[in-house]
């Protein structure tokens, strides 16, 4: 580790003993309402002051897992890239102008955009881990510890991203009739799940040259509602890829997927169901895990379409319960998979920030 980090190192143990922010759907989409130049400043300064500590207690995250782990290269290299984004941040001036917010606003996008491949990067750090690991009774017991963690700091990541992006899209970007930045009061989940299903559809068809069928039983009312497009997107899509692979892998596609939706009296429901044969509840606990993936181990790029590198069920769920919902998944072996997804239609519920501990 370079020595500019390391004198930096005492500032973030400071910063990560400091409380987060959550912050409610509602207050962020309101906020992104009022588009002038004294509200632009306000958001900028809180923002300063905000991501530091999210950004701090990420890095102590990572010092804390288990050592093997953390000195392979790539989780080295997202050490090193959370450290430095928060010294970016930390070293711009609190934004009191318009100038000012415009230059920090440029920050914060370069951050962001720094980070975009971490997903990947922990997952090949994971799996270096893995192969590096002979004792596999001693990788097993310290796996929970490592999924514990890293649920912290994909939920954080996920907070962080959105705050950014959400910020940064209402400065750049003319709103629209019911969009504000990345948010949309008049979120059109059905409109999400059939694009999502049309990528599972032309995914399963180039892999298995199979005609993979979706049936749509949709809610009629109360079908729109605040939420963020692209988590739903996340969400649907790594749900509608799994169910397409264990059909087309299980039955050939002779079962069609059935989506349907309902509203309750606080949630927009989604129910998947696939009879792609399930599976056993022995792995229950395992499926969400950071290092489980349907992929074979040696996985190809056609494979890796589908199954993804080990992150998608548990970031779904993450995605799911940011802002109040949950993922909820019910297998039957031999049989299939139903699939609940709950979500906040109103907005108002605090982000599912990582625990103010360190």
């Amino acid at each position: 580790m370079n020595t500019p980090i390391l004198r930096l190192l005492s500032t973030v143990k400071h910063y990560a003993t400091k409380n987060s922010t959550p912050l409610n759907l509602n207050y962020v989409c309101n906020y992104g309402k009022k588009k002038c130049p004294k509200t632009i400043i306000s958001q900028s300064a809180f923002l300063h002051k905000e991501l530091p500590i999210r950004l701090a207690k990420r890095v102590v995250d990572l010092e804390n897992l288990p050592y093997d782990l953390s000195k392979t290269t790539p989780m080295q290299n997202v050490y090193e890239l959370y450290v430095k984004s928060f010294d970016k941040i930390l070293t711009q001036p609190e934004p009191t102008t318009e100038e000012q917010s415009k230059q920090f606003t440029n920050i914060m996008e370069n951050v962001k955009e720094d980070a975009k491949d971490i997903e990947f990067h922990i997952s090949e750090a994971i799996n270096l881990y893995k192969n590096e690991n002979k004792n596999q009774k001693k990788f097993n017991t310290e796996l929970q510890y490592i999924d514990n963690i890293l649920d912290d700091f994909y939920t954080s990541r996920i907070g962080i991203r959105f705050l950014i992006g959400q910020h940064t899209s209402v400065q750049r970007e003319s709103r629209s009739e019911s969009s504000i930045g990345i948010i949309d009061s008049k979120c059109e989940p059905h409109k999400i799940i059939k694009s999502a299903a049309s990528i599972v559809e032309e995914m399963v068809d180039n892999i298995y040259l199979q005609d993979l069928k979706f049936e749509f039983t949709f809610v009629e009312k109360d079908n729109e509602f605040l939420y963020i497009p692209a988590h739903l997107h996340y969400i649907i899509l790594e749900i509608l890829k799994n169910a397409g692979k264990a059909t087309a892998e299980f039955n050939n596609c002779s079962k069609p997927i059935k989506i349907k939706t309902s509203v309750s009296k606080n949630d927009f429901i989604i129910k998947v169901s696939d009879r792609g044969g399930g599976f056993s509840r022995e792995i229950m606990n395992t499926i969400f895990s950071f290092s489980y993936s349907t992929a074979g181990k040696n996985r190809n790029d056609r494979e890796l379409q589908l199954a993804g590198y080990g992150h998608g069920l548990g970031l779904s769920r993450i995605y799911a319960r940011y802002f109040g919902g949950d993922l909820i998944i019910c297998p039957v072996e031999g049989i299939g998979t139903d699939v609940y997804i709950y979500l906040n239609r109103f907005g108002n519920k605090g982000e599912n920030v990582a625990d103010n501990k360190i």
